[in-house]
């Protein structure tokens, strides 16, 4: 009976330690990637707003050997979203927007589609499709230019099916634009920005990062392979950009304060948390993953010479991010698998 008792402590204690996260698994993946010439950048977690684990591999700059800092600002590609997400966020707070109203009501062209509503771009269930543009999306002024160009060109448009498209975006930069007057990166900088103290992040292009002055490793400049199999800096001048205003670049201590902003501050109220998170249904511009016992929410993006992951888990207050200036970095095509190693799903 005392054995049998025994197990059971045993096994209770096993399980327990389950739920931990091994970050000393999770340093020997990043470590091992590191040494293969598979990762190069930057990788933080912390657990109740304590930092447990923090470490850069790597460096921003491979020709000048300027080495990567946990500060160092990473192009977050589809990542971009939260800027997106912590804006309209403060206008639902603020009661300047409703999830509700339909898309028409801020952007009259879209009198078209008279039941879409900014729900729908927000969970990307709008049945909009991406577009070829006339230009080079830095070249337009705003987002609100866009807009009579993206009705023109959508056809056959089905909502009610997740599809994720960065013409959702781009049109909630519109109604941001519309509603405040300013153009979105304005409104995030003056509205959004000074809240959360946010000193390494912008929207900018890798053409601009580049000619930075070299003096604190500010940017991770993109490394891809070439068909040799060797790496290369990607090529600015046919930079894939997903907006008008460029892409958001930040370091790893900012994105930490973007979700402490939205889940542990008190500009976010819980109801305007329910509204954003929506229970079961899919969440506004989050992607989630994990199980109902350990849910996460956040954001993954990839594109020529970057790829980045950071999630935030309520119940756990736990938040882990990884960003990479290799493009080709195959930790994140096994992402999941690595997040279940180290326990934190």
């Amino acid at each position: 009976m005392i054995r049998i008792f025994f197990t059971l402590i045993i096994c209770s204690c096993s399980i327990q330690a389950q739920k931990n996260i091994d970050f000393n698994r999770f340093d020997e993946i990043l470590e091992e990637k590191y040494r293969t010439g598979d990762f190069s950048g930057i990788s933080l977690i912390t657990v109740n707003g304590k930092v447990k684990y923090e470490k850069a591999f790597g460096y921003a700059d491979f020709k000048d050997e300027e080495l990567l800092f946990i500060d160092s600002e990473f192009n977050l590609c589809n990542g971009s979203d939260i800027a997106k997400l912590l804006s309209i966020s403060w206008l639902i707070e603020q009661k300047k927007i409703s999830l509700e109203e339909t898309v028409s009501h801020y952007l009259p062209e879209f009198k078209k589609y008279p039941n879409l509503t900014i729900v729908d771009l927000l969970t990307h269930t709008s049945g909009l499709k991406d577009i070829n543009t006339d230009k080079v999306l830095i070249n337009y002024p705003d987002n609100q230019s866009l807009v009579e160009e993206i009705v023109k060109k959508q056809e056959n448009v089905n909502p009610g099916v997740y599809h994720y498209s960065h013409v959702n975006s781009i049109l909630v930069a519109a109604i941001i634009e519309k509603i405040s007057g300013l153009y979105f990166e304005d409104f995030f900088y003056e509205s959004i920005s000074p809240f959360i103290g946010l000193p390494r992040t912008e929207f900018t292009t890798l053409k601009s990062a580049i000619n930075h002055p070299k003096d604190d490793s500010r940017y991770a400049l993109g490394y891809k392979k070439n068909k040799s199999e060797e790496i290369v800096e990607t090529d600015h001048e046919n930079e894939n950009l997903n907006y008008p205003e460029g892409n958001l670049w930040s370091g790893g201590n900012d994105i930490l304060k973007m979700f402490e902003f939205l889940f542990q501050s008190e500009f976010i109220s819980e109801t305007t948390l329910d509204k954003i998170l929506r229970s079961n249904k899919n969440p506004l511009l989050f992607k989630k993953i994990g199980s109902t016992e350990n849910q996460g929410y956040g954001f993954e993006g990839k594109c020529n010479g970057y790829n980045t992951l950071f999630y935030y888990f309520p119940k756990s207050k736990t938040q882990i991010v990884i960003l990479s200036n290799y493009g080709f970095s195959d930790i994140f095509d096994g992402q999941y698998e690595v997040l279940k190693a180290i326990n934190l799903i």
